[in-house]
């Protein structure tokens, strides 16, 4: 149904863009697709609330990512605390992570069709969030299972 409502130009260039293998710019110069024109389409109609459509989807994909990795990055904060070795950078982002996750984010009911608003995540931010994370899993992999006498001092 949608594709009757959006031409198959706007449609490749959604796809394009949400496949993130090229900028928006280098889309619409491959989809021949002038800026004004792009504009335009996103400022309105079926291809404004497709656009929306996925964005909402992209920002409930990195919730769920970071949702589902908040425990490891708990677990490595508190590992980190009883560490000798600093890791300031880990330690950092598993806190950002923390706080994204349980910090103020208080929002009234929303109405029938209204989406939540999800906080924008600067790049330094999610830089740092993956850096943890990979380095996470890293060691996750290296580590040997903890024994039951080991406390936090």
């Amino acid at each position: 149904m949608r594709a009757r409502c959006i031409t198959k130009k706007q449609l490749a260039v959604l796809d394009d863009i949400f496949k993130r293998e090229l900028k928006e710019g280098e889309v619409l110069e491959k989809r021949k697709v002038r800026r004004k024109t792009y504009n335009r389409w996103k400022r309105g109609g079926y291809f404004a609330a497709e656009y929306k459509m996925r964005m909402n989807a992209a920002k409930e994909e990195s919730e769920l990512i970071l949702t589902l990795e908040a425990p490891a990055a708990a677990k490595k904060l508190v590992e980190l605390m009883a560490s000798d070795k600093q890791q300031e950078t880990a330690r950092k982002a598993c806190l950002d992570i923390i706080n994204f996750l349980h910090g103020d984010r208080k929002s009234k009911p929303k109405e029938k069709g209204e989406f939540e608003k999800v906080p924008q995540i600067s790049p330094q931010l999610s830089g740092r969030i993956f850096e943890a994370l990979a380095l996470i899993r890293k060691q996750d992999k290296e580590k040997t299972a903890i024994t039951k006498g080991d406390t936090c001092p």
